[in-house]
């Protein structure tokens, strides 16, 4: 097979991989609305407190147009890897957290 040939199939490995990871990272951020109730009791967290770790959760989504922008224009490709991997320590850390 040409080299041509092998670029323009379909890379099932690269896409399963993403997809898994990207699964992988929505669930694991998912933990934290159900957790909420805990952290409340264990950190004596205000309900406001805890609203605003919901905030900051959902932060992000707001510039979700400018990182788009910016992906059409440059390669993210550590942004892609950094991503999932940020959000896993982050969301790992909340269980050993002594205070908020």
């Amino acid at each position: 097979m040409s080299k041509k040939r092998q670029e323009e199939r379909f890379q099932t490995t690269d896409v399963m991989m993403l997809s898994g990871g990207h699964a992988v990272h929505d669930t694991y951020s998912g933990f934290l609305a159900p957790l909420l109730p805990v952290f409340i009791r264990t950190l004596s967290l205000s309900k406001t407190e805890a609203g605003m770790l919901m905030v900051v959760r959902q932060a992000p989504s707001v510039f979700q147009p400018i990182v788009g922008l910016r992906a059409d224009r440059s390669n993210l490709r550590v942004l892609v890897i950094l991503g999932p991997a940020v959000t896993g320590i982050a969301m790992s850390l909340l269980g050993v957290a002594g205070s908020w």
